[in-house]
């Protein structure tokens, strides 16, 4: 008796990708070979698997001792890497949520269509837009993804029109909530009509939070650093030996 294992990727006749884990049994009877093969549908637990690590990983690129913008940009180069989408963007509103700006994108540099990804980004990086506009959209309205399968026959997208000179097909909105307000969004956009896949939209739902979550903590950790250096009084921070570390310049 021959066992061989494999595992293998397969896509539905609905587009979604299945894991698989194939076992492979040779058994011979006296002259006689055969084959057995046994198939276990894994996608569940491979996905879960995946999730955890991914999470790790990402967890562990944000606490890596560089600037936020190296750090975000890493990490979504990572998330877009793993989910096979052509390009990435992050777009967080202003102080006063007036408008929302893109300010990091990730791509594959050696992708063939290079150029045409980076004229997009040039092109979305001259515009802001306002709160009217992106609330309007279902992704900031439902405060939930929205997948777009084929952007000929949605016109929910306000770059709709660059975009599809672009040649993108296929987009997906994700809105991250920080205690029931949307603190950034991800945007993905592919080459190649991506049918929804519910795994993929959790994946990249749990991977966003973290980068939310990051951006509200540097975020409090500028205003009370700000608030530490304009504040009037004197306000000190002390080591448990009573020494001072820390002097504001009141």
């Amino acid at each position: 008796l021959c066992r061989k294992q494999t595992i293998v990727r397969h896509l539905n006749k609905n587009g979604e990708l299945i894991i698989a884990k194939l076992e492979k049994y040779k058994t011979e009877f006296g002259n006689n070979q055969n084959q057995l093969v046994l198939v276990q549908d894994i996608t569940e637990s491979y996905t879960r698997q995946q999730e955890v690590e991914l999470t790790y990983d990402i967890s562990t690129i944000l606490k890596e001792n560089t600037s936020i913008h190296q750090s975000l940009e890493k990490a979504l180069q990572k998330i877009r890497t793993i989910t096979g989408w052509d390009l990435i963007e992050l777009w967080s509103p202003v102080y006063d949520h007036s408008f929302i700006r893109n300010n990091i994108s990730a791509s594959n540099d050696q992708h063939p269509q290079v150029s045409v990804i980076n004229k997009f980004i040039e092109q979305t990086r001259l515009n802001q837009y306002s709160q009217y506009q992106y609330s309007q959209v279902p992704a900031y309205k439902n405060q939930k993804p929205h997948w777009i399968e084929s952007l000929t026959d949605d016109d929910s997208l306000v770059r709709k029109v660059i975009a599809k000179e672009a040649g993108f097909k296929s987009i997906l909105a994700v809105p991250i909530l920080n205690d029931g307000v949307i603190v950034c969004s991800l945007y993905l956009f592919s080459f190649q009509e991506k049918k929804r896949n519910e795994n993929a939209e959790k994946l990249i739902q749990t991977l966003g939070s973290l980068i939310g979550i990051e951006l509200v903590k540097r975020k409090r950790e500028l205003e009370l650093d700000l608030l530490f250096k304009i504040s009037p009084e004197v306000l000190t921070i002390a080591g448990m030996n009573g020494r001072y570390l820390k002097v504001n310049p009141a």
